[in-house]
């Protein structure tokens, strides 16, 4: 686990393992840098299961215990975790500081080719309406937020969701670069991404001079531990205005085999031990696999069958290389997209010079 630093003035780069924010600030000798966490998860989510830790309430405490001084609750395409705090903190006015309201909007621009994921912090449920129905056209989308002045950023660029039969190309990295300069701010490390794919996207954003945030992605009510953003900023429009303008210190970690296969594991037990909680939608668990997830559908309609299964289960879930090459392939991914990348900005200088 690593902390990046973007100092001031300077594209200097720190690093160092993992730690809690006061010690990185600490470390840093600057204890006025805010913390915050921009991407993470509560059961409000479709593929978050509806156990008493995932609750909205939960991921909040949980991430100020971790040191947080702003936090937020990302659920996709979904605002009803905003009230549930909100609502729950409307006496106590120092903790609703704290909160930012946050959804990750799932954004279906045809003229993209791909799905992408763009956080929006600040809004309203009125701006939430709205912009689940801008949904389709990503230029009216990052308008509308720039005309409300929101805070937003694309989220993890090389998280792809594709048909199952469609591959990923050249053009898929192309429109990434294009559409990538819409947005004042790039997650460059999210903790469910692999190295390659956090480092693409750091280099994204270092060459489009957007500014980075790192974020946990937490679908398992560990919002604050796995990465999180630094910067000045008394309040969070501050906060963010010095992220756009680059001056940030992003906490990193990046998914490793181990992590993930923790992941499965846990999500296995969620199945089968349900609790009855109320949920919004229907559980969902996007696995990129059709046969993986119509079992998955099933286990999770039926609980009570997986329950003898899982010792065996779970000894196939330690033993199986298949989560060493679904990471290994991320990489493979992040890799690509990085030569392209540079490719592209290089030939793009090029033409700029010879114009010149």
């Amino acid at each position: 686990m690593t902390t990046s630093a973007k100092k001031e003035g300077a594209g200097d780069d720190l690093i160092s393992r993992r730690e809690s924010p006061h010690i990185v600030k600490t470390k840093l000798n600057d204890l006025r840098l805010k913390a915050w966490d921009g991407h993470a998860h509560s059961f409000y989510s479709r593929d978050v299961k509806e156990r008493p830790e995932f609750h909205p309430m939960q991921i909040f405490f949980t991430a100020l215990k971790q040191g947080m001084d702003f936090v937020t609750i990302t659920d996709h395409d979904e605002y009803a975790q905003n009230e549930v705090v909100i609502a729950e903190l409307k006496n106590n006015p120092e903790l609703l500081r704290k909160f930012i309201p946050g959804t990750e909007f799932t954004v279906d621009d045809p003229k993209l080719g791909h799905i992408i994921h763009v956080n929006v912090y600040g809004h309203s449920r009125k701006d939430f309406e709205i912009l689940s129905k801008l949904r389709k056209d990503v230029k009216s989308f990052v308008r509308y937020c720039e005309d409300k002045e929101l805070s937003f950023q694309y989220n993890h660029p090389l998280w792809f969701d594709l048909s199952e039969n469609a591959k990923i190309n050249e053009g898929n990295f192309d429109k990434i670069l294009k559409y990538a300069r819409l947005f004042p701010v790039i997650e460059a490390s999210n903790s469910n991404r692999a190295l390659f794919e956090n480092l693409a996207g750091e280099f994204l954003a270092g060459v489009l001079k957007k500014g980075t945030t790192a974020g946990s992605d937490g679908h398992f009510g560990d919002a604050g531990t796995m990465g999180y953003t630094l910067a000045h900023g008394e309040t969070f429009k501050e906060y963010w205005a010095n992220i756009v303008r680059g001056n940030s210190y992003l906490v990193k970690q990046n998914l490793a085999v181990d992590m993930l296969r923790t992941y499965v594991l846990n999500t296995i037990d969620h199945l089968a031990f349900q609790t009855d909680l109320p949920r919004i939608g229907k559980y969902k668990l996007d696995t990129g696999n059709k046969t993986l997830g119509i079992l998955m559908g099933f286990f999770d309609r039926s609980p009570i069958l997986l329950r003898p299964l899982l010792p065996y289960v779970r000894r196939k879930v330690r033993l199986t290389s298949l989560i060493g090459a679904y990471v290994e392939n991320q990489n493979v991914i992040g890799m690509k997209a990085l030569e392209q990348f540079y490719f592209k900005v290089l030939m793009e200088q090029q033409q700029q010079m010879i114009r010149a």
